[in-house]
């Protein structure tokens, strides 16, 4: 499944400290390259960038809140030098004091920037920090370093849910289908990642269509089983997130009808958070 990502998290900056948070810098080249242009979401001119001649320096944002980041992007300054002027070896960090800081991410001959263009980079991280900057070591031989734009993304989390009866799971995606027992926990990880559903509260919704998902065997798609005289109207095949699914029209039902049928009404609900 594609990992899907926040827009930038930081505002459009008008100055070092509004409309919210912080932008720090070690060093500027002067007013007007403060480290706020670096965070105004814009890059139009050479001009509109955060530029220092101290080619080993930091840039930095401070969250209201903490807050945790997965991915950064970087925009070169807007000008002839835009390639020679970008970190070329840095590392991006994360604090909650602004003392001691944890290394995020690390890269290393960086060289392959173009005008206007954002270069994103992905690192794993499930904790919250309040700043982030980019310490940069090096850049690639110009007399200045610069960023035109600098972005911070966090990673779209979401549940998955599976509903377990007696010793059967049940898929919940507009349908209630047994996907029988299940014996491990590889299995059973592969199974919520292609039959789980992101929305609990369907249990209780009323209804009137059926999905049927398929499973890709060899050269051919296969459905689960479909009961003719469940279809009212049109009958479909659609596609979701890269699956495929038969979907019909029927008359109203909850699911929660489905789950009072079995096991005195008695359920597990498994969630994995994606």
């Amino acid at each position: 499944m594609e990992i899907k990502y926040t827009e930038n998290l930081i505002p459009k900056m008008t100055s070092n400290t509004t409309p919210i948070g912080k932008c720090k810098a070690s060093t500027t080249y002067g007013t007007t390259w403060e480290a706020w242009k670096a965070f105004n979401d814009t890059c139009v001119d050479g001009d509109d960038c955060w530029a220092t001649t101290n080619k080993n320096s930091w840039l930095s944002y401070e969250f209201l809140e903490p807050i945790i980041i997965n991915k950064y992007s970087i925009c070169p300054r807007n000008s002839g030098d835009f390639n020679t002027a970008s970190p070329k070896n840095w590392s991006f960090e994360g604090s909650n004091n602004g003392l001691d800081w944890e290394k995020l991410d690390t890269r290393k001959d960086i060289t392959n920037w173009q005008l206007m263009r954002n270069n994103e980079f992905i690192f794993n991280n499930n904790i919250p920090y309040k700043i982030y900057k980019i310490n940069i070591f090096d850049n690639n031989g110009g007399h200045y370093l610069c960023i035109g734009k600098l972005c911070m993304m966090s990673k779209v989390t979401y549940n998955k849910y599976l509903i377990k009866q007696n010793s059967n799971y049940y898929s919940i995606n507009n349908n209630y289908i047994d996907l029988g027992k299940i014996d491990n926990s590889e299995e059973l990880n592969n199974i919520i990642d292609e039959y789980g559903y992101n929305d609990i509260s369907i249990l209780t919704k009323e209804l009137n269509s059926k999905k049927i998902p398929t499973k890709l065997e060899k050269d051919y798609y296969k459905s689960f089983d479909i009961n003719l005289n469940d279809i009212k109207y049109n009958i479909n095949l659609i596609e979701e997130n890269d699956k495929k699914y038969i979907e019909y029209g029927c008359s109203n039902y909850k699911i929660s009808d489905e789950i009072k049928k079995i096991n005195n009404s008695k359920f597990e609900v498994l969630m994995k958070i994606i």
